[in-house]
């Protein structure tokens, strides 16, 4: 990010006034770098106007807080850029506002304002993959280029990948087979994950994984705490229904291809950072029920001991990535950056007691191939052969039948840039 302006002040302004057309919001809090368009140090005091367009940006240590006429809240966390691409209003009831906020990069977290949560159809959210509608919401996004990921401390959300059936330019959120809904309703530990491929978006357990975006940029002790009990607005005649809904939808939901629920599979292999496990209050929670069957110099890979492990003696699998942490380290800039993974195959021969794996790490200006093959050992483990490898890999098979497995993995890009992650798949 060039030139960002540093800006250290911490305000608490409230809005006054009628809305000026035009006027997205202002600025409640800012600390750190950031820039908003080409502003200056100079040009940014407190309470300057966001306009409709206004590109937001934050550094590695920035903190933005801006704050709608119908007070709804926007909050960029470090190293974040959003674009408020289309923000109108009216200066009566907001009956004619329509707003479309891009989350290009970094961690966002939104509170809708009134006039969302009465017009939800004329509100959307859009990041590089994915589409979100809300149904009167308090949510925070991780947006990086090839995956998305939402988490709900408040009403609800509608994830669905851009592309034919879901088109950026569009607002409120786009309904039909590829959609899924997530609201918090005590279910604040699931992310909704939507990557590049246009699939439906899954829906993950997060503190298990460590996929939950506060981990990618964690809240500042300025941003206000989540409210649980929120106002929200969903699907007419859909009631109080769950969180994560059963498999069956009745008759009338199923004319004219109405949302689908997608309930989470339970995952059989999870990982934790060194940090986190040596953390005493915390290594009980990652190790409970569960043996270590990999780690490498980032970090330790476990799997549930139930259902107890088998797999067959013979035949081919072909496993399908389910979920994934991975980093870039640039060692001689003491920077490490967030990365997705993607064109992602894992397959094992049980009849050799072979595996073979492949996939691309890209992040912003970086990018890396790992292919990795070695053997498979008959408590399920498999570890790469250092002679046809070009990273290290090390995993374990998992559940009844071998249905999933995960790996570690790291790979030296050049002599100061590592590549490094844990990976989950199914089958």
């Amino acid at each position: 990010m060039k030139q960002l302006a540093l800006l250290v002040v911490v305000v608490a302004v409230l809005f006054h006034g009628r809305a000026i057309a035009g006027d997205a919001g202002e600025i409640t809090f800012a600390s750190g770098a950031i820039r908003i368009d080409n502003a200056t140090l100079g040009q940014i005091s407190a309470g300057t106007r966001i306009r409709e367009g206004a590109v937001l940006e934050t550094g590695v240590d920035g903190h933005l807080h801006v704050k709608f006429p119908d007070q709804g809240l926007l909050i960029l966390r470090p190293n974040s850029r959003v674009v408020v691409s289309d923000y109108v209003h009216d200066e009566s009831d907001g009956a004619g506002t329509r707003m479309r906020i891009v989350v290009s990069s970094g961690v966002v977290r939104h509170i809708t304002g009134a006039w969302a949560k009465r017009s939800p159809e004329q509100f959307r959210v859009n990041t590089p993959v994915a589409a979100l509608g809300v149904r009167g919401t308090d949510f925070t996004i991780f947006a990086g280029p090839l995956v998305t990921r939402a988490a709900v401390a408040a009403g609800g959300i509608v994830v669905t990948p851009i592309g034919e059936h879901c088109q950026a330019d569009a607002l409120g959120p786009c309904e039909g087979a590829l959609a899924t809904e997530l609201f918090a309703n005590g279910h604040q530990r699931f992310v909704v994950q939507a990557t590049a491929n246009g699939s439906k978006p899954d829906i993950l357990e997060d503190h298990d994984l460590g996929i939950h975006p506060d981990t990618a940029a964690p809240p500042s002790a300025a941003e206000p705490a989540p409210n649980t009990t929120d106002g929200l607005s969903r699907p007419k005649d859909r009631g109080e229904e769950p969180a994560l809904a059963a498999d069956t939808l009745n008759k009338n939901e199923l004319v004219g291809a109405a949302l689908t629920h997608t309930a989470p599979v339970r995952p059989l292999v999870k990982w934790g950072r060194w940090s986190d496990l040596l953390d005493p209050a915390r290594s009980d929670d990652i190790r409970a029920d569960r043996e270590r069957v990999a780690s490498n110099g980032h970090f330790a890979l476990y799997r549930d001991v139930s259902p107890a492990f088998t797999m067959p003696n013979e035949g081919v699998a072909s496993f399908t990535l389910k979920d994934q942490e991975s980093y870039f380290r640039d060692q001689r800039r003491g920077l490490t950056v967030p990365a997705a993974i993607d064109d992602a195959r894992l397959t094992v021969d049980f009849g050799r007691q072979t595996f073979t794996t492949r996939f691309n790490v890209r992040a912003e200006n970086m990018s890396a191939t790992i292919s990795a093959n070695g053997g498979l050992f008959p408590d399920g483990r498999f570890v790469s052969s250092v002679i046809s490898s070009n990273a290290a890999v090390n995993g374990a098979l998992a559940g009844e039948n071998a249905s999933q497995a995960g790996l570690l993995f790291n790979h030296r890009v050049n002599d100061h840039i590592t590549a490094y992650g844990a990976t989950s798949w199914i089958r």
